[in-house]
This record gives C-alpha cells, structure tokens and sequence, in this order.
C-alpha cells in the first residue's frame, strides 16, 4: 500500500507552471488553483510579484488571517523578521510572509 502524501498549509499556485492538486497530494487548509475541500482556498493567492520573486500577499488576498495557528507559532517570525501571528487578528496568514496592515491611528484631545 503507498504512503498517504499530504501538504499542509502550504500555498501553490504558480510552483512550475500548473496550479493543479492532481500530482497524488492531499492538501489541507491550502491555497491553489483548482484546489477544494480540505480547508483549501481554490484561487489566486495574489501575490506582490511573482515575476520579481516577491510572494508577499497583497492587501487583498484569500490568504490573509487563514493559515492555521500552532503553539510554536506564538513568538516566531516569518521570513521577514516579523510575527508570525498577527497583532490585530491573532491569526495567521498562508505562506512564509505576513501581511503587514496599513493602518491609521487617531487621537483626540
């Protein structure tokens, strides 16, 4: 009997030119086109800029505050240095990088 492959949560789209989950993997809590069932997002992650190698999410992305939390993610850093859980949703995102929200802050007097 083979071995069960899965990837788990893991983002993709655009890997080698095919976006499909068709190679024997199952994938749960995933991004990728065709993708579905599972927790999965079937879609375009929207990267900042792929042609450059820029796989930072993009305001808009599915992929934003729908990662999985894990315990040895309290304290950790994504590839920029940054929390891995996010400060305002106490989520995380799909992929290596956090998105980082723009925000306004206001005082009054």
């Amino acid at each position: 009997m083979a071995a069960e492959r899965s990837a788990a949560p893991c983002i993709t789209a655009f890997r080698g030119g095919n976006n499909k989950a068709d190679y024997g993997v199952t994938a749960y809590y995933s991004c990728g086109v065709d993708y579905s069932g599972n927790n999965n997002i079937a879609g375009d992650p929207l990267f900042a800029g792929t042609n450059a190698g820029n796989y930072r999410l993009t305001a808009n992305s599915p992929c934003i505050n729908t990662g999985t939390n894990q315990t040895w993610m309290t304290g950790a850093v994504d590839r920029d240095e940054r929390p891995r859980i996010d400060r305002l949703s106490g989520r995380v995102d799909m992929g290596a990088y956090e998105f980082i929200h723009k925000i306004t802050l206001i005082s009054g007097h």
